[in-house]
């Protein structure tokens, strides 16, 4: 997400999706009652004789809308924004009258609200960062080979490639053996070096033939344990430049991501159902249960839907946003589940918003 022009102010950010990720951030940011502005294609008509041949002119215009409805295409890649013109060029008769714009990717757009929530400006300042900083490192490697790259959105960089002769381990497998340990200390510095510098891989890809990405990985994970959880461990063709190509073809990396998010929320809906059945007193739900225990300080982690956030009454978002703000005051977690993923539909169940407490409170 890039943003153009920002007037807290006058409650205005005016904000550019670069990809689809961004697109669903701002279907969860543009609520009804906002006033988005945007480039879109309006139909005009031009005169009777137009009229009666039954045909109107398609011309890009900069329309203003007060928003009625947000829907999220993902098929398409596409956003769809539908409400009344408040503000339209003077010659095209079109003020008062409905229209939907369609945003994509790339497309500018700004968004004025008469608050702005601390969630949903977090999310804007977290989608912002999420594009600058690199996503995932992959290790290409196999016996006596490795390359290891950096990727972006954007940009894929190869950082080294380290090529070492093994003894084979027929000949000499105390050799052999000092060698591996050799070469995979090497490509462990550079591994760590990167790791050090970036300290914000959303995951780390471990991919090659035959055992030896399976050994790399587990020796990794033993000199950092930190990355527990982080490492995937992959198949490809051989230890060089091809196989990181290899390995973002068949989309490792966006899967690994997305099952990671998706298993951390089962995670999370897991201890709160396994707590709720055996009665600890240690969860609530609902809004005025939750709320409660945010003003005593008990929230260790508030579950809310995206949907929640986005659908809620004005005083309702509003509420929320002071029980987020004030839980991460007292140093408690927030976690937006999607309500379209399986723990998101599970946490729907409960009204949408649950918490993990820290103790039981005392009516429970």
């Amino acid at each position: 997400m890039k943003i153009v022009h920002k007037n807290l102010k006058r409650g205005e950010i005016t904000l550019i999706p670069e990809n689809l990720d961004d697109l669903w951030h701002l279907y969860n940011v543009i609520t009804p009652g906002d006033i988005v502005y945007a480039k879109t294609l309006r139909k005009i008509e031009r005169g009777e004789e137009v009229k009666r041949r039954k045909k109107v002119e398609k011309k890009i215009v900069y329309l203003g809308l007060k928003v009625e409805s947000v829907d999220f295409h993902e098929f398409t890649n596409r956003l769809r924004i539908k409400g009344i013109i408040i503000e339209a060029p003077d010659n095209i008769g079109a003020l008062g009258s409905y229209h939907t714009i369609n945003v994509n990717i790339g497309t500018q757009i700004k968004i004025i609200k008469e608050e702005w929530p601390t969630f949903i400006l977090k999310r804007i300042k977290e989608a912002v960062e999420s594009a600058r900083r690199p996503k995932a490192l992959i290790v290409a490697i196999e016996e006596g080979e490795a390359t290891i790259a950096v990727v972006g959105d954007y940009d894929i960089t190869i950082v080294a490639q380290i090529i070492q002769s093994i003894p084979g381990k027929r000949l000499n497998s105390k050799y052999h053996d000092e060698a591996i340990k050799k070469f995979f200390s090497d490509v462990f510095k550079v591994v760590e070096e990167n790791i050090r510098k970036a300290n914000n891989f959303s995951v780390i890809v471990v991919a090659g033939p035959g055992f030896v990405k399976d050994h790399f990985s587990e020796y990794l994970v033993s000199k950092m344990s930190e990355l527990s959880g982080k490492v995937v461990v992959d198949s490809a063709s051989s230890g060089g430049e091809n196989a990181v190509y290899e390995v973002l073809r068949r989309g490792v990396i966006s899967k690994a991501a997305e099952k990671m998010r998706v298993e951390e929320e089962l995670e999370l809906i897991e201890e709160f159902l396994k707590r709720l059945g055996q009665e600890r007193g240690t969860v609530t739900y609902g809004m005025e249960n939750v709320e409660k225990a945010v003003i005593l300080g008990a929230v260790d982690t508030i579950l809310v839907t995206d949907r929640k956030l986005r659908e809620s009454s004005k005083e309702e978002r509003k509420k929320l946003d002071e029980m987020l703000r004030e839980t991460e005051k007292k140093r408690g977690k927030v976690m937006i589940f999607a309500a379209n993923t399986p723990a998101g539909k599970q946490l729907e169940n409960f009204g949408g918003i649950a918490a993990l407490l820290r103790y039981r409170l005392p009516d429970s």
